[in-house]
């Protein structure tokens, strides 16, 4: 019986949801933005700095490409512009970064200069 307990609150406790649920608390406490990109370049997952920044709410920002969120543009960045970290990144397998101006607000009125930093994850 204490074994059955034991395992269930063990299941409680670390749980797939749990971990997802303890993830995102960890990345939502960081005061800088941090975002998940895959190699489509779609916005995986983001902490709530960029949800402020970019004053979206989560649904309207997963599943967006980065540079249309970042840039307002249809297309990746591109030299001379802006170097892709993300692509950069992909190649080398190292990580990468590179200075963006990145335009913020509901409505992209609002830039600033970004040191976006590029880390390619492996599984």
């Amino acid at each position: 019986m204490r074994r059955r307990i034991a395992e269930r609150d063990h299941n409680l406790r670390y749980s797939p949801e749990r971990a997802a649920e303890y993830l995102q608390a960890v990345i939502d406490s960081l005061d800088d933005e941090l975002a998940v990109i895959d190699r489509d370049f779609r916005l995986v997952q983001v902490n709530t700095t960029v949800l402020r920044r970019y004053n979206r709410s989560r649904s309207e920002v997963i599943g967006r490409h980065c540079y249309e969120l970042s840039h307002r543009r249809s297309e990746p960045c591109q030299p001379p512009l802006h170097e892709c970290p993300v692509e950069a990144a992909l190649a080398s397998g190292k990580p990468e970064r590179a200075t963006h101006i990145h335009s913020y607000g509901r409505e992209g009125t609002e830039e600033s200069y970004s040191e976006v930093i590029a880390s390619p994850l492996s599984a």
